[in-house]
């Protein structure tokens, strides 16, 4: 047979060989950055991919006129007279499927539509891609398996992604047929910058008389809630040094028997148990669960210290007392290179393979009913009472119902405290820990109704207290729902310190390693606004270049 006249190989087959050399080029350079990552050496990976798959295709163009993928598929590579391409015109023609491939490969359907089956790599550099006609069996079981290979691999991710769907419907139909049930609000939320000197004289009082010592208010609120969430503004020291300090006496007094914590995974759960429940404290193990926790830089020293007071408390236990367990609720995503993605350098974007999995871009979107799934295990499903330490935003138990002009309701997001006290009612309380990034001049608000008062610190629930109804537009929490109020947001409110005088937590010193600053070199880069030469210089800098999360 004339070679001129030999079938060219159409798409899929195309992509089937393509897939073959792709995976096994990454296979590669994945276990060489393994290594180097190993030595605090930093390598783009999906750079270096397509940069080895260039070169790699280029040279096995212009020796054979196939690659390992072509081979197998039973396909080679020849100019349009039949002959083997020369190297400047195989690395011309690689260079352009590198950069299609950056493209998502959009410009490969091009083949689709051509009568002769070539793409504009082929057309631009005068190559063809031809079927060896002795090869047909191979090629057709090569097409069989990979393409069961990727089915299995969209099949896994699809159920996944499928499942923790529904689970998060299931959580957002409770939540919303709570706020059905919610009585219709008779009075308007009030501007908290209309506030005349006599009014805000009067929530001074109010305070005066109202105000509750903060650790006897939230151990009381654990002691009669299966769930108590509290919500913090992360990273903060005065705030971690509270809820170190009343962890024996919410075990004690409040009966709380696990303690959730946003920064942790729940498939660290054996290790945590293993750590707070072990005769002898392991800071080396304390550590290496903090160094695989979420976004690999939660170095705040006041959060893994809650790990070895829970293991001085169970110490402190009786054979016959149940020991406190410590959880994590937050699933397992890849937030540095998300983080890259959205703000870091060109070349690091090309991190975005890592993100768009199926069942990795679900559990993001879906991450609150994860965080409450966790939560329901232990508190509802073993009955143990549980306090969650989270992220204010999470917190939220109640928003009001909102319909459109046509009288229909407005779906909402829920967030994790929506979605339990949907499903578990009163049994669900919330403390809120104050900031300013939530409520902005309320928070100003009661920082100066509480200055006269003996001790700053203070707490008080906010429904039918005078605060209850204000909102402050100006803040991107209130700024967008025009009927939201400060009690739709905060149940109990605390007050520890001034915000102005909230310290950021202590840097746990020596918590980026080798290994991880290989891995998240331009991340940590990122966070701290310059250059880090190698992993001691980013501890250095991560103190302050965290805040930014």
């Amino acid at each position: 047979m004339n070679e001129n006249t030999t079938e060219t190989a159409g798409l899929w087959i195309r992509v089937t060989a393509g897939l073959i050399d792709l995976a096994g080029v990454a296979v590669l350079v994945v276990l060489t950055t393994q290594v180097t990552a190993s030595r605090g050496w930093y390598i783009p990976i999906e750079l270096t991919v397509i940069g080895t798959y260039m070169v790699y295709t280029a040279a096995a163009v212009a020796w054979t006129g196939q690659t390992v993928g072509g081979w197998v598929c039973g396909l080679n590579v020849v100019c349009r007279n039949g002959q083997r391409p020369s190297v400047v015109r195989a690395l011309a023609r690689a260079a352009l499927v590198a950069v299609f491939q950056c493209s998502a490969g959009l410009p490969f359907l091009v083949v689709l539509g051509r009568r002769g089956k070539t793409g504009w790599h082929d057309v631009l550099t005068g190559t063809r891609v031809r079927l060896l006609p002795d090869r047909r069996a191979g090629r057709r079981r090569a097409a069989l398996v990979v393409w069961l290979v990727v089915a299995a691999c969209l099949a896994v991710q699809t159920g996944d992604a499928w499942r923790l769907y529904r689970i998060h419907r299931a959580w957002c139909a409770d939540a919303d047929a709570r706020a059905e049930q919610r009585e219709e609000r008779t009075d308007s939320a009030v501007e908290v910058s209309s506030l005349d000197d006599a009014q805000r004289h009067g929530m001074a009082t109010w305070l005066a008389d109202h105000a509750q010592d903060p650790a006897d208010y939230v151990i009381d609120t654990a002691a009669r809630h299966q769930v108590t969430l509290i919500g913090e503004i992360h990273g903060q020291k005065q705030y971690l040094a509270f809820f170190n300090q009343i962890i024996s006496d919410l075990y004690h007094k409040s009966g709380v028997r696990v303690l959730a914590l946003e920064c942790c995974h729940p498939d660290q759960d054996g290790e945590l148990a293993h750590l707070v429940g072990d005769e002898y404290f392991d800071a080396e193990r304390a550590r290496s669960i903090a160094r695989h926790a979420v976004w690999e830089a939660w170095g705040w020293k006041g959060y893994w210290d809650v790990l070895e007071t829970v293991w001085r408390l169970n110490r402190s236990l009786s054979p016959e007392q149940k020991p406190m367990q410590v959880v994590g609720i937050a699933p397992r995503l890849d937030l540095p290179s998300l983080a890259l993605v959205k703000g870091g350098p060109l070349v690091e974007r090309l991190r975005v393979v890592r993100v768009i999995r199926l069942d990795g871009l679900v559990r993001l979107l879906c991450h609150d009913a994860h965080y409450a799934r966790c939560v329901e295990q232990r508190a509802f499903d073993e009955g143990a009472r549980t306090v969650v330490w989270v992220g204010a935003a999470h917190t939220v138990l109640q928003y009001p119902r909102r319909v459109d002009k046509t009288g229909r309701a407005v779906p909402r997001t829920y967030r994790m405290g929506s979605m339990l006290y949907g499903r578990y009612g009163d049994e669900i309380a919330q403390v809120t820990l104050h900031n300013h990034f939530q409520h902005g001049e309320i928070a100003q608000l009661i920082e100066r109704c509480a200055e006269p008062l003996p001790h700053v610190e203070i707490a008080f629930i906010v429904p039918g207290s005078p605060f209850a109804g204000l909102r402050d537009r100006a803040t991107l929490t209130y700024g967008g729902d025009p009927g939201l109020q400060f009690s739709d947001l905060a149940l109990s409110y605390v007050l520890l310190v001034p915000h102005d005088a909230l310290e950021p937590c202590e840097w746990s010193c020596g918590f980026v390693s080798r290994r991880m600053f290989g891995r998240n070199k331009p991340f940590y880069e990122m966070l701290c606004e310059q250059e880090l030469a190698d992993y001691h210089e980013a501890d250095q800098n991560m103190s302050t270049g965290v805040q930014r999360l």
